[in-house]
């Protein structure tokens, strides 16, 4: 693991830990929450859209955390 540290012109931003493969920890991509949810990746971006799911936009691509997602959705059971 190592740090990664991103910089704004007035301020740091974060400091977050990333992990081997380059992903940030505890965040999950689209692919991953669609598996895990047994729905298609397409079914997330559509509850993304409608305000369904809370996500954190990295770039292009959407993040989210499973403990929100979870809360979101009104699931249990499922951590």
């Amino acid at each position: 693991m190592h740090f990664i540290v991103l910089y704004s012109t007035f301020e740091v931003l974060y400091c977050t830990l990333h992990d081997k493969k380059g992903g940030i920890m505890g965040l999950m991509t689209t692919a991953e929450v669609a598996e895990r949810l047994n729905i298609s990746q397409r079914t997330v971006l559509r509850y993304c859209a409608d305000g369904r799911l809370p996500f954190i936009k990295v770039g292009r691509d959407f993040r989210f955390e499973w403990e929100k997602v979870i809360l979101a959705l009104g699931l249990r059971g499922c951590e």
